[in-house]
């Protein structure tokens, strides 16, 4: 291999003489040096961050080298100035000879022109080639704190930030398990998105049955500025990453609309949209813009972004499948046309409350609710008019008894209601005023129906099973029907 170049000002700083000796304070802090990075860096951030700490404690320039496809190049140093960005120097030979053939358990000193450079093996399992931490200075008699900093920089705890980020992952898979619908799952997407890739800006997006998506989730900026928005399949990075499925990676927003975009609150033009994908389908779309550190997005951001889509999409199922169970156990005991329980439903409850009812000793009463001339509204004004009068009966009902009790439509126009811990009395009251109401209900429009109900109320006795009171306030419904509708009827103890 040729001569490479290396660009950096640390070479060209020039090194002192003399060996430099550590103190007990900097050999620790330098050996705590990966523990102290922070988990959500990037590879690159990981190796600048290291670098600047690293001089810190030592007083000295340091940078972090790395050999790829076109050379030796700088990874990270310590040095933020634009100079040090922007100069390159001519490789010398002698750095690239000695760099190559550096042995993972090695420092060595590097003496271009008679200058002192200390080179650091460093196997960082992310990045291809070697990679060195160059030093300022002869710093070979701190060694071995060298070399236990750069084996912790390399082990499986960093790993360039893929450790941590791994730690992240699967943090969020755990934090999925508590959540308990999609908008929830985005919300806690988008956070750990932007943790993950540190950005000024996030959002989510899912698409709608019509295939048009909106913004779920949002993070550096409120939800309501964006809950309005509707963005078509193939519109823009995010409707483009969802119609191709597959991440977008824009380094200039400008060129990727083909024209002037406003953007006035973002510092960048760079952003990146990632699809959550499962089989054929994209379940949402994760958008990123403005890098904190003012760069653009790279191939190693969607990485990282892409990671956290596996635990989203199992996620999304699940919570598709828990509530697809919760439909389809709510049809199995909900009334379609009223959206009241179904009389099977209320069947088993109604044996549940006699039996705790004879258990307590508590008293336990029914309603039985009977549209009056029901026939003849549907006759009269159609089926259709019909069931809208179900629903404002069955609405009503709702509205007039306590959250505990148990309403169900107990069979074409009749409805039934359980009252536990009502008394015959207290169940009339309630059941005149479910009368009141529906007599005073308030037609849909002019043509429409007037509705009266009749009622008949019972109370559990001593010794009797569900059918008995079933019974007994059915007798009193008939005593209501047969006593000109329109009225409440309770069951006495002559019956």
């Amino acid at each position: 291999m040729s001569p490479q170049m290396v660009t950096s000002d640390l070479l060209t700083s020039g090194g002192s003489a003399s060996r430099h000796q550590i103190t007990v304070d900097q050999r620790r802090r330098l050996v705590d040096v990966p523990s102290s990075l922070p988990p959500w860096l990037s590879p690159a951030q990981t190796m600048r961050a290291a670098a600047q700490e690293i001089a810190f404690i030592l007083g000295t320039p340091a940078a972090v080298v790395g050999e790829g496809p076109e050379g030796w190049r700088v990874l990270g140093e310590s040095r933020e100035d634009s100079s040090t960005l922007s100069t390159r120097i001519a490789t010398d030979a002698s750095f690239d000879s000695t760099a190559r053939v550096l042995e993972a358990r090695e420092v060595v000193r590097w003496q271009p022109e008679g200058r002192d450079y200390t080179l650091t093996s460093l196997r960082f399992g992310v990045v291809p080639g070697h990679v060195v931490l160059v030093l300022d200075g002869d710093w070979t008699l701190a060694g071995s704190e060298l070399l236990e900093c750069a084996a912790a920089l390399a082990g499986p705890s960093i790993t360039l930030g893929a450790g941590a980020h791994s730690d992240a992952v699967e943090q969020f898979a755990r934090e999925l398990t508590k959540v308990t619908d999609v908008v929830e799952a985005c919300h806690l997407l988008v956070r750990f998105a932007v943790d993950a890739v540190p950005s000024r800006y996030g959002s989510v997006a899912v698409p709608g049955d019509d295939g048009v998506l909106t913004i779920a989730a949002t993070r550096g900026y409120p939800l309501a500025l964006a809950s309005h928005v509707r963005i078509d399949p193939g519109r823009g990075p995010i409707g483009a990453a969802y119609e191709r499925a597959r991440p977008l990676l824009v380094h200039d927003i400008n060129a990727f609309v083909g024209g002037s975009f406003v953007r006035p609150r973002f510092r960048t033009a760079s952003c990146v949209a990632v699809p959550v994908v499962a089989g054929a389908q994209v379940l949402a779309v994760m958008c990123l813009a403005d890098r904190l550190d003012d760069t653009q997005y790279t191939a190693d951001d969607v990485d990282r972004l892409r990671r956290f889509a596996a635990p989203l999409a199992l996620a999304f199922s699940r919570l598709r499948s828990d509530a697809r169970a919760q439909e389809l156990s709510r049809a199995a005991i909900v009334d379609s046309g009223s959206g009241l329980f179904n009389r099977l439903y209320f069947q088993n409850r109604l044996d549940e409350e006699l039996q705790r009812a004879s258990r307590q000793g508590t008293p336990l009463s029914m309603q039985i609710i009977d549209v009056d001339s029901f026939k003849a509204i549907n006759d009269r004004f159609g089926h259709l008019a019909g069931d809208a009068v179900l629903k404002d009966v069955a609405e009503i009902l709702r509205r007039s008894v306590r959250v505990f009790d148990v309403c169900a439509r107990f069979g074409g126009d009749e409805f039934a209601v359980v009252m536990p811990g009502s008394t015959l009395e207290s169940a009339t009251v309630v059941a005149e005023r479910i009368r009141g109401r529906i007599h005073e209900r308030q037609p849909r429009a002019a043509d429409d129906p007037a509705v009266t109900v009749s009622v008949g109320v019972a109370q559990l006795r001593a010794g009797e099973h569900a059918r008995d009171v079933i019974e007994r306030a059915d007798r009193a419904l008939y005593q209501a029907k047969k006593g000109g509708k329109n009225r409440v009827v309770a069951s006495t103890g002559s019956d």
